[in-house]
C-alpha cells in the first residue's frame, strides 16, 4: 500500500534550542513519505541554518525566510501554501515526536 505524502509545517522565531530538539526527533521518524516546510520569522539566532543542516529522511525540506516576524498564524499560512501533501500537519517548533507518530496518525486518517 502506498503511503500518502504528509506535509509538516513548522513556524519558527528565534527558537534554535527547542527547534533543534524538534528536528532531531523528526530525523528519527519511520514514516517515509513526508516533507518539511519551515517558515523562519526573521530569526537572528541560528534557527534557519538548523533545518538546512540536519539530515532528515524527508522527501523535501524547504525553508522560507521572512525578513521580519509576520506572526505565528501568517507564517503557518505561508507554509501551508507551499505544501504538496495529501495531509498537512502544523507542528510547533518545540514539539518532540516519537518515531512512529506519523504512522499512527496516517493509519487513523486512512481508516
Amino acid at each position: 500500500m502506498s503511503q500518502p505524502l504528509v506535509s509538516i509545517v513548522i513556524a519558527n522565531w528565534n527558537g534554535a534550542d527547542v527547534f533543534n530538539n524538534c528536528l532531531v526527533s523528526l530525523s528519527k521518524i519511520k514514516y517515509s513519505n513526508w516533507e518539511l516546510i519551515v517558515v523562519d520569522n526573521g530569526s537572528i539566532d541560528n534557527s534557519e541554518q538548523l533545518a538546512n543542516k540536519i539530515k532528515l529522511p524527508a522527501k523535501r525540506v524547504s525553508v522560507i525566510k521572512n525578513n521580519n516576524n509576520v506572526g505565528f498564524a501568517a507564517a503557518n499560512n505561508q507554509g501551508y501554501e507551499e505544501t504538496k501533501g495529501e495531509y498537512v500537519l502544523l507542528l510547533n517548533n518545540d514539539t518532540k515526536v516519537t518515531p512512529n507518530f506519523l504512522d499512527l496518525l496516517v493509519n487513523r486518517l486512512e481508516e
